[in-house]
């Protein structure tokens, strides 16, 4: 009964563990795998709000711009002819560094803020990886030969009107006016260009970025269930288990009770039996000491039961020499064939006397 109760206790416990061992390694796999698509898709989508933050930054230069070569033809001053040339360069040559950005194609781990006024600020805070995937080469290629259009239009713009500023005559000056005025349509048609093309990388970007965000909240959300789910089933299957485990336990235990009364109660009364009888009667425990051995012992022997009960092996050591075989030969095949067989063989008893004796193990 122990073995048939005790197997699937020890099964059960044992599936508990492994059910424990896999739930948490389900769970730690998909934290991981969480936290890695997160980190994945946090890339992604700062990548594109810095791309979104560098189209708004050459929309900001653009119109910055235009607002500069609008002011050249209102120009009457040498001097602020010089001051305006050069606000003009240092927002081209901010444009350059922004589209050679742009160029490489990557990915950008750190942000630049949307209001970005100072060109040492820029570099400083983006830090770029370079990937042949990514980036927009198109946008780029669209806008850099406009970019290159306005510089060469701007420096025209400049020298037409320092001609205007520095001419002799009223025919001069008109004529350099008029080509200003030329200029500065061409240069409008430049700017409505680079725009556009602006406007695609900042509004493309916003999009993305839109895309990302929902395809994040959906895998994220899709993880979560399933990292629940998981969650679930292995409460209810280990819940189950326990209790059946714990449910068997309880049995067993009640058993085991149960049979230790009923054992006490006929080891008590064979006990009682044996005490009485003629035969003498010895109980083994299964380590080979004797647990029990009738009074008659000292009527057949001539030993005390208190002697007997130090000796266990006293019987082999009382057997004639010439008889030891027959004891011997019981012994393996009680051992092995597990069957009551009697015997017969001397002993010698305290007094010296032989005495024979009929013997049955069982």
């Amino acid at each position: 009964m122990q073995k048939i109760i005790k197997e699937p206790i020890l099964n059960r416990a044992r599936n508990l563990f492994l059910i424990f061992l896999t739930t948490l390694g389900i769970i730690t796999i998909t934290n991981y795998s969480t936290a890695s698509l997160e980190s994945k898709y946090q890339k992604r989508f700062d990548n594109q709000r810095t791309h979104e933050a560098l189209g708004e930054e050459i929309l900001t230069d653009l119109i910055a711009l235009e607002s500069e070569f609008n002011k050249l033809s209102s120009l009457e001053d040498p001097r602020d002819l010089a001051l305006a040339e050069k606000k003009i360069k240092e927002l081209q040559i901010e444009l350059q560094d922004i589209i050679q950005i742009l160029q490489k194609g990557g990915y950008f781990r750190k942000d630049i803020p949307a209001n970005l006024n100072e060109k040492n600020e820029f570099e400083y805070l983006l830090v770029y990886e370079r990937s042949e995937k990514e980036g927009y080469v198109v946008e780029v290629l669209e806008l850099l030969p406009r970019i290159l259009d306005l510089e060469k239009i701007s420096q025209k713009l400049i020298n037409s009107v320092d001609e205007k500023l520095s001419a002799s005559t009223p025919d001069e000056r008109l004529a350099a006016i008029a080509r200003t005025s030329s200029l500065l349509k061409e240069a409008d048609t430049f700017l409505l260009r680079s725009r556009e093309s602006a406007n695609r990388i900042h509004y493309e970007s916003h999009l993305e970025m839109q895309e990302i965000s929902a395809e994040q909240e959906q895998i994220l959300k899709y993880a979560e269930i399933i990292k629940i789910i998981i969650t679930l089933a292995a409460i209810i299957v280990g819940g189950y288990l326990s209790y059946r485990m714990f449910q068997q336990i309880k049995d067993l235990l009640q058993a085991r009770k149960t049979a230790e009364i009923s054992l006490r109660e006929a080891e008590l009364h064979y006990r009682t039996v044996a005490d009485f009888t003629y035969d003498w009667e010895y109980w083994r425990n299964p380590d080979g000491s004797l647990k029990y051995v009738s009074p008659a012992c000292e009527r057949i022997t001539g030993y005390s039961v208190e002697y007997i009960l130090k000796h266990p092996n006293f019987l082999q050591e009382i057997v004639i020499p010439e008889d030891a075989h027959i004891w011997e030969q019981h012994g393996l095949e009680t051992e092995h064939k597990h069957k009551p067989r009697e015997i017969q063989f001397r002993i010698r008893r305290k007094d010296g006397s032989v005495i024979w004796l009929e013997h049955t193990c069982q």
